[in-house]
């Protein structure tokens, strides 16, 4: 799913995660930040979101750099009031943003 984000192709990252899912792999943290990522290289903030919100659904615990890579997705392509809203939301959920999120 990660060399997906180097050809930002989404599409064919979530085709290798319905096959993860066909094959009973139960995703982690590791595989759905891979999703996010992605999407964030896509400049597909929306469903980067999407993602995010899926693994906050269905788990595991997303972690900073899960809100970390959707922050990224929304400044990416310039929608820095989502990007805001993120780190405000992972902030009232306990997180606390280091240098890179900032």
């Amino acid at each position: 799913i990660q060399a997906c984000a180097k050809g930002r192709n989404v599409s064919l990252a979530e085709e290798w995660w319905a096959r993860m899912v066909i094959a009973q792999v139960k995703p982690n943290t590791i595989s759905y930040n891979s999703m996010i990522n992605v999407c964030a290289q896509a400049r597909n903030a929306s469903r980067a979101e999407w993602w995010l919100e899926q693994m906050e659904l269905q788990g595991p615990k997303p972690c900073l750099v899960s809100y970390g890579s959707v922050i990224d997705a929304f400044a990416k392509i310039g929608n820095f009031g989502k990007a805001e809203a993120t780190l405000h939301y992972m902030r009232s959920i306990g997180f606390v943003g280091d240098a890179p999120i900032y």
